[in-house]
């Protein structure tokens, strides 16, 4: 018997999944049907964003969210935060690098997203989205 193979996707929610939900939902609707795992990766809260994507009707398996992440494990430590609006903002050097991160610990093997600025902290294959709008 051979190893069963389960193909990974990480998708970016803001600027990704609710730009194209539909040819992206279809997407997700095939690999899971084929076994594989469908991973919202976003940096809102995770509260927020489920709405998002439940309101999208899009299919997924799991769900991270940078904000909530970070707020788990560093709130609390002397890293530079700072509050805005009543929102945590973290110091760039952690956030950029937390969906390259996660993508590493959890073997996805492709993961979408509209910031450039992640990329260099990806090992994981990283598709930059970029909008485009053609006029005619």
């Amino acid at each position: 018997m051979g190893v069963e193979v389960v193909f990974k996707l990480g998708l970016d929610v803001h600027g990704v999944v609710d730009h194209i939900p539909d040819h992206l939902c279809r997407l997700a609707i095939c690999v899971i049907q084929a076994g594989g795992e469908v991973h919202i990766i976003t940096g809102g809260d995770m509260k927020r964003t489920k709405e998002q994507v439940s309101k999208l009707k899009f299919p997924y398996t799991h769900f991270f969210s940078i904000q909530d992440y970070l707020n788990d494990r560093y709130y609390g430590h002397n890293i530079g935060l700072n509050l805005i609006d009543g929102k945590l903002l973290y110091p760039d050097w952690l956030w950029d690098k937390a969906k390259a991160l996660y993508c590493k610990e959890n073997q996805i093997d492709l993961h979408i997203d509209d910031s450039p600025e992640y990329r260099e902290h990806f090992e994981t294959p990283f598709l930059y989205f970029q909008r485009k709008r053609f006029t005619e």
